[in-house]
């Protein structure tokens, strides 16, 4: 029987290699794919949080900018969209620190297409061709594997 809770997952990559990633399943079932999308936001951020302070300890004279590429226009507008409105007043408020991170200029959104959607591997089942596009652009197999077997 299936729980109905979403997956959420990211990749972040540092210099052409993935540093972190996760899959994670929801912790409980969304009412709509925007708040399934928007938590999944919400815990992408909070681990680009921890690795921006990471390498600004360890770099201290580099600035590293948090930009998120997301394949889902209507988070995007919600992460940006500072009113209040009926069709997500359902939304927990420990999500909405991300509008406020937006407002301030400490998070930039940045639309993707789902077809460069790396961190889909993490999330949901993939095709053969699909899986191994996002291995290789998460730095994960070189290519001269990439015909010959999975990452």
């Amino acid at each position: 029987m299936s729980s109905r809770k979403s997956t959420s997952g990211c990749v972040f990559t540092l210099a052409g290699g993935a540093i972190s990633w996760f899959s994670k399943k929801q912790t409980t079932v969304a009412l709509s794919s925007t708040e399934a999308e928007f938590v999944a936001l919400a815990l992408t951020t909070k681990e680009g949080l921890w690795i921006q302070a990471l390498l600004q300890e360890l770099l201290p004279e580099k600035c590293f900018p948090l930009k998120i590429f997301y394949d889902n226009q209507s988070c995007i507008q919600l992460a940006s969209n500072l009113k209040h409105s009926e069709k997500t007043k359902h939304l927990d408020l420990k999500y909405h620190f991300i509008r406020e991170l937006v407002e301030h200029k400490k998070l930039q959104l940045s639309y993707t297409s789902t077809h460069l959607m790396w961190a889909d591997m993490l999330t949901k089942p993939l095709g053969t061709e699909k899986f191994l596009q996002c291995c290789k652009h998460v730095g994960m197999s070189d290519s001269s594997r990439i015909n010959n077997s999975p990452c």
